[in-house]
């Protein structure tokens, strides 16, 4: 882009590249401010979608007025061009601090480590209650001013909770490494979402390293079904409070986590000073005062009396009864089957039997019972097309069924044939054999949304 077509603006360097827009520095000629400017690359300007999603992005981002999250100065969409036009940023990115402190063999110190949370919990929590969702929270979105402070960037994939969404449904958004569960498994997420991935940050501040590693797929595929590696697993100077505090920020079933950003903020804070508070140690009683003792003469105990005192002290035990013997010692007894237990049991057996008659139920809904004719049948070669180049879901069978489970996501543009259908709620899914296969851990055989696939 020349810079006559930015007017006021001189491009000085290319400072940032994206999958969306690149980022220069800039100054403004007249009153030679350095700025910096985000410009979309121009073969996205006709891609359905991306320039709403632009425009939401800079709409959003000039609305709010916050000390930790970037200014926005001006933007402009045209036809031929996009850009925002935003406070430079000198200070660098988070990931370039965390990368520097593994060169030095190093983690960040619990105190620094509360100011960055907070600073981004408060520009996170800003954002929610204006209804805006970031969903790419990650450290090379997190920038510094030249004196240090935290400045939240790039709502890019962001999304206003009253607006529809422009992303479809079942695609997933986002950094695998940063991403949640429910994100990985193609829901857009709420605010607890931005809270998962607030807690993968404060992990790799704590520990150096984000908790899962390996490829795109197997990344997504972990944050949906292993748990999270204990902290202090990697680093043993955590305090236990503040693990605890960041396994409840991970923790997979949105219900369990922190229901806000600054509840995490506040539960670390709480966790760092209880951590740094000195264990009280207990002192030793002083010795009571004894009075001095008087000397006494000791007087002979009457032999009545000391017999008497003797048999006190000695264990009781039965007496033999001549001509009987001693009956015998019995096995100590076991715990019997309990009525609860038993319930219990019982309650699990039904449960169990009505999944699979449920599962055998919508199994059998088949093609017969479809309330639409299919579009595609076995054998048929299909394309996959996911609006945005995004990726979607795969399953082993129907979601929903007993047998069904989350195997992963297959991207934009692959091919495959089709293997099965089924009728699943209100839509035919059909079983892909991805040509592909050896790229995904999933081995390329698995139930998609038909709304995903054409014929070739």
């Amino acid at each position: 882009m020349t810079e006559d077509r930015l007017k006021n603006y001189q491009l000085l360097s290319l400072i940032g590249h994206g999958s969306m827009s690149d980022v220069h520095l800039a100054r403004h000629k007249r009153l030679g401010r350095e700025v910096a400017i985000k410009i979309v690359h121009p073969h996205l300007l006709d891609r359905p979608g991306a320039m709403k999603r632009f425009e939401r992005e800079a709409a959003a981002l000039a609305a709010m007025r916050h000390p930790n999250i970037v200014r926005v100065y001006e933007h402009l969409l045209e036809d031929e061009q996009a850009y925002i036009v935003m406070e430079y940023l000198e200070g660098g990115t988070l990931a370039q601090r965390l990368e520097q402190l593994r060169r030095e063999g190093k983690t960040a110190d619990l105190t620094r480590v509360q100011q960055w949370m907070d600073s981004i919990c408060n520009a996170v929590d800003f954002a929610h209650a204006r209804g805006l969702i970031h969903r790419d929270l990650k450290p090379v979105n997190i920038l510094f001013r030249k004196n240090g402070e935290v400045v939240l960037t790039d709502f890019g994939l962001a999304f206003l909770m009253d607006h529809p969404r422009l992303s479809p449904s079942n695609a997933i958004t986002g950094t695998p490494a940063y991403l949640s569960p429910e994100q990985a498994q193609g829901s857009s997420g709420d605010e607890r979402s931005d809270v998962y991935s607030l807690g993968i940050i404060l992990y790799e501040i704590l520990t150096g390293e984000t908790p899962f590693q390996g490829n795109a797929i197997s990344i997504i595929l972990q944050h949906v079904t292993e748990q999270v590696p204990k902290p202090r697993s990697i680093n043993r100077a955590i305090p236990r409070e503040v693990e605890a505090v960041l396994m409840r920020a991970l923790a997979k079933n949105p219900i369990e986590r922190y229901q806000s950003a600054m509840a995490l903020s506040r539960a670390l804070k709480q966790a760092i000073t209880r951590a740094a508070a000195p264990t009280p140690v207990a002192s030793e009683p002083e010795p009571a005062l004894r009075k001095p003792e008087v000397a006494r003469t000791k007087r002979p105990r009457p032999v009545a009396a000391s017999m008497a005192a003797d048999r006190r002290t000695e264990p009781t035990r039965p007496l033999p009864t001549s001509g009987t013997k001693a009956p015998p010692r019995l096995p100590p007894s076991r715990p019997g089957f309990s009525l609860q237990q038993f319930g219990a049991v019982l309650a699990v057996v039904l449960a169990l039997a009505g999944m699979v008659f449920w599962a055998m139920r919508s199994a059998g809904s088949g093609v017969e019972q479809a309330a639409e004719t299919p579009r595609l049948s076995s054998g048929d070669a299909v394309s996959i097309e996911v609006s945005g180049g995004g990726s979607t879901s795969v399953y082993r069978s129907c979601p929903g069924t007993l047998v069904s489970g989350f195997l992963g996501v297959v991207s934009d543009g692959l091919t495959g044939s089709v293997t099965d259908r089924r009728w699943c709620g209100d839509s035919w899914w059909y079983e892909v054999d991805v040509a592909e296969k050896d790229l995904l851990d999933w081995r390329g055989v698995g139930y998609m949304d038909g709304a995903f696939l054409s014929r070739r």
